[in-house]
C-alpha cells in the first residue's frame, strides 16, 4: 500500500520445506497510506530478514513464522554505505499513527546468532507490537557479530513515540543466551517500556548473555518474569556482565522495573547479577524471588540499589536453603541522600562461610540504613555487626546518617557452632572394654557358650555382614517355679580355665560399657 493509497494491503503467504532469505533481502508487507498493512505467514529454516512496518495510519501487519523443526537467523550483509543485519523486524514509523505488528514464531528450535535479531519498535503515536516465540526444544540467542551487531530479541519505545513498549514472551524446554546476547526491551519515551517473561524447564545466561529493560527517560521500565526449574546465571565477556537487569539511566525520572523469578534451584555465580538500579532521580525496583534452593558463588550478586533515592527491596522466599560463597552480596543499598532499601529472607537455612566476605546489607550513605529481616531455622557463618567488615556480615548501617534493623528470627544454634572439636589423636584402648569376668544372675546355673567362625567376616563375598552374637537380649525374669527347678549351680570360672567369649555389651552401675557373658 503506497503513502496516498487508501486500503487493506494484502497479505504474504509462503509454505515450503525451505525458506532462505539471506544477504539484506527482505520481505515486506507494508503501508504508506491509511490501510493496514498485510500479514506475512512464512515457514524458515535458514536466515531471514522480514520487515513488516507502517508509515501512515495503519496498523503494520503481524509476522507469522511457522517452522516444524528450527529456525535459524545469522549473520548481516555489508553494502558500501550500509550494514544490514538478518532480522525480523515490526516498526511504527515516527510519522506514523499506526500499531506495530506482531511477530509470531512457532517452531521446534529457534536459533538468533552472530548478529541476527527479532525487533519491534515504535516512533510514532502507534504501540509497538508484540514478539511471541512458541519453540518446543529450545531457543538460543549467542554472540555478537565481527562488525559489532548484537544477536538479540529486543522491543523500543522511542524518544518521539506516543505510544507503549511491545511484550516478549517466550515458552520454551532449554533457554541459552551467552557471549553479549541480549533480550532488551528499552523505552527512551515518557511511556512505559515493554516487559520480558521467559517460561522455560531451564535457562542459561553465560558469558555476558543478559536480559535487561531500561528506562531513560519519563517512562517506567519494563518487567522481567522468569519462571523455570533451574536457573543458572554466570560469567561475562568483555562487554558485559551475565544476568538479568531492570535499570534506570542518570536521564530517567521514572521508576524503575521488577524482577520475578520463580524456579527450583537458582546458581548465580562466577561476578553474574540480578539487578534492579536506578541511576536516575526515582527508586529502584524490586526483585521477588521464589526459589527452594538459591547460592550465590564467586562474587555474584543480587543487588537493589539507587544513586539518590531510597534502595530498592529484596525479598527470597520459600527456600530450604541460600548459600552464599566467595565475596557473593545481597544488598539494597541506597547512595547519596537515600534510605536504604529492605532485605527480606525466607529459607529453612542460610550457611555462608566467616572469612570469605560475602554480605547481606541494606545500608546507606547519607540517609538512614533499611532493614533486613531474616526468618530461618540455622543460620550459619555469617552474623549482624553494626558496620561491614572482611568478614561475612549482615549490616544495615549508614555513613552520615541512622542505622537501620536487622531481625533475625532465628533459634539459637551456637551450641552447634561453638561445640565442634578435633577427635583424639589416640585410638580407643579395646582391652579397656572388656570385664575381666562374667556378669552372672543371681540363682542360676552357671553355662559356658563357644564362638567359631569367620571373625565377623561374610561367608561368600556377596552375603551381609553378621554380628557373631547378639547384643544384650531382654529376658524374662524367671518364676518360683522354674528357680526350684535349677540344677545345682557349677564353680565360677577360674584363671586357667578356657576362654571364653563375650556375649554382649552390659552398662555397670556407674555408667561404664563392658563387654561380658551372661552367665
Amino acid at each position: 500500500m503506497e503513502k496516498n493509497g487508501i486500503g487493506e494491503g494484502g497479505d504474504i503467504r509462503i509454505a515450503t520445506s525451505i525458506f532462505s532469505l539471506t544477504n539484506g533481502a527482505q520481505l515486506l508487507a507494508v503501508t504508506r497510506g491509511e490501510g493496514n498493512a498485510g500479514n506475512v505467514q512464512i515457514r524458515a529454516s535458514d536466515a531471514v530478514n522480514i520487515a513488516g512496518s507502517t508509515f501512515g495510519t495503519g496498523d503494520a501487519g503481524d509476522i507469522i513464522i511457522n517452522a516444524r523443526d528450527n529456525i535459524r537467523a545469522s549473520g548481516f550483509r555489508q553494502f558500501e554505505n550500509l550494514t544490514l543485519p538478518t532480522a525480523v523486524f515490526s516498526v511504527v514509523a515516527s510519522d506514523s499513527r499506526g500499531n506495530g505488528g506482531n511477530i509470531r514464531v512457532n517452531t521446534g528450535s529457534l536459533f538468533i546468532e552472530d548478529g541476527a535479531r527479532f525487533s519491534v519498535s515504535t516512533s510514532g503515536q502507534g504501540s509497538a507490537g508484540n514478539i511471541a516465540i512458541d519453540a518446543r526444544d529450545a531457543v538460543v540467542v549467542d554472540g555478537v557479530n565481527r562488525v559489532g551487531f548484537l544477536s538479540e530479541l529486543s522491543t523500543a519505545t522511542q524518544e518521539d513515540a506516543s505510544g507503549r513498549g511491545g511484550t516478549i514472551t517466550v515458552n520454551t524446554n532449554y533457554f541459552h543466551i551467552s557471549n553479549g546476547g541480549l533480550v532488551n526491551a528499552q523505552t527512551t519515551s515518557a511511556l512505559r517500556g515493554g516487559d520480558v517473561t521467559i517460561n522455560a524447564n531451564k535457562f542459561e545466561a553465560t558469558q555476558g548473555g543478559r536480559i535487561f529493560t531500561t528506562a531513560t527517560s519519563q517512562g517506567r521500565a519494563g518487567n522481567i518474569t522468569l519462571n523455570a526449574d533451574k536457573i543458572n546465571l554466570s560469567g561475562r565477556n568483555q562487554r558485559s556482565t551475565s544476568g538479568l537487569f531492570a535499570n534506570t539511566t542518570s536521564t530517567a525520572s521514572a521508576r524503575g522495573g521488577n524482577i520475578q523469578i520463580n524456579a527450583r534451584q537458582l546458581d548465580v555465580s562466577d561476578r553474574a547479577q540480578i539487578s534492579v538500579n536506578s541511576q536516575g532521580s526515582s527508586v529502584a525496583g524490586d526483585i521477588n524471588i521464589d526459589a527452594n534452593r538459591v547460592e550465590l558463588r564467586d562474587n555474584a550478586k543480587i543487588i537493589a540499589e539507587t544513586t539518590s533515592q531510597d534502595g530498592g527491596n529484596i525479598f527470597i522466599d520459600n527456600a530450604n536453603l541460600l548459600l552464599l560463597r566467595r565475596e557473593s552480596l545481597v544488598s539494597a543499598t541506597a547512595g547519596e541522600q537515600g534510605n536504604g532499601g529492605n532485605v527480606n529472607i525466607n529459607s529453612k537455612f542460610i550457611i555462608a562461610i566467616p572469612k570469605e566476605n560475602s554480605d547481606i546489607t541494606a545500608n546507606a550513605f547519607e540517609g538512614n540504613g533499611g532493614r533486613v529481616q531474616i526468618n530461618t531455622q540455622g543460620i550459619f557463618g555469617t552474623k549482624f555487626r553494626s558496620q561491614e567488615t572482611d568478614e561475612s556480615d549482615i549490616t544495615a548501617s549508614s555513613r552520615f546518617g541512622v542505622a537501620g534493623i536487622v531481625n533475625l528470627n532465628s533459634p539459637d544454634n551456637s551450641s552447634i557452632q561453638n561445640n565442634l572439636s578435633k577427635l583424639p589423636q589416640n585410638a580407643i584402648d579395646t582391652n579397656a572394654l572388656i570385664a575381666n569376668s562374667c556378669i552372672a544372675r543371681r540363682n542360676q546355673q552357671n553355662g559356658s557358650f563357644f564362638i567359631t567362625g569367620s571373625g565377623g567376616l561374610p561367608t561368600r563375598p556377596g552375603d551381609v555382614s553378621l554380628s557373631s552374637y547378639s547384643t544384650g537380649d531382654v529376658q524374662p525374669v524367671p518364676s518360683a517355679i522354674e528357680l526350684t527347678k535349677l540344677p545345682t549351680q557349677q564353680r565360677p570360672w577360674q584363671i586357667g580355665d578356657p576362654i571364653i567369649e563375650p556375649s554382649g555389651v552390659y552398662k555397670l552401675p556407674n555408667g561404664k560399657l563392658v563387654l561380658g557373658k551372661e552367665c
